[in-house]
């Protein structure tokens, strides 16, 4: 073959990547991202999307439970729980969470205020949590997020309005 006809299957072979790469949808203009990057955990169960769900913890292992609940029909939350991960990698038994409302389509449920501080659960900077919810149509979500400081500065002012 000549050198001339490599040529015309080289920039043959790199259009038919350049198509292929613009069918399959990786450029197309209607492409959206799952979710934005942000601080937390992100969990699917069935209907429901928990966005951003993080464990905020003091030096004496009181928390704020933060996060967004997100669905695709409307539900309820109806209970929430945190089990703290113990040093040996155990965990504690699960203590209650006053959380509970409505999640809509169109209509989070937001968390992170009064009725979302976790206390007798012992959590441990630095360490995972387990949160297990509950919702009225029988899903249950566990979502595991790393127990963070208090003192972090993007976090204070959330932690002062809930613990204040």
């Amino acid at each position: 073959m000549t050198q001339r006809h490599h040529r015309r299957i080289g920039a043959s072979l790199a259009a038919l990547v350049f198509i292929t790469g613009l069918a399959s949808g990786c450029t197309a203009g209607d492409w959206r991202y799952d979710i934005p990057p942000a601080a937390g955990v992100v969990e699917d169960a069935g209907p429901i999307k928990a966005r951003n769900i993080l464990l905020l913890a003091d030096a004496e292992g009181k928390g704020l439970l933060m996060g967004s609940l997100f669905a695709d029909e409307r539900v309820e939350l109806i209970g929430a729980a945190v089990a703290a991960q113990q040093p040996d990698g155990s965990y504690a038994e699960p203590v209650t969470v006053d959380i509970s409302g409505d999640v809509g389509v169109q209509e989070p449920l937001e968390f992170g205020g009064t009725d979302s501080v976790v206390e007798g659960a012992n959590l441990q900077r630095g360490l995972l949590a387990t949160v297990l919810l509950q919702f009225s149509d029988g899903t249950s979500m566990t979502i595991e997020p790393v127990v963070v400081s208090s003192d972090e500065d993007s976090y204070a002012e959330s932690w002062d309005a809930a613990l204040g």
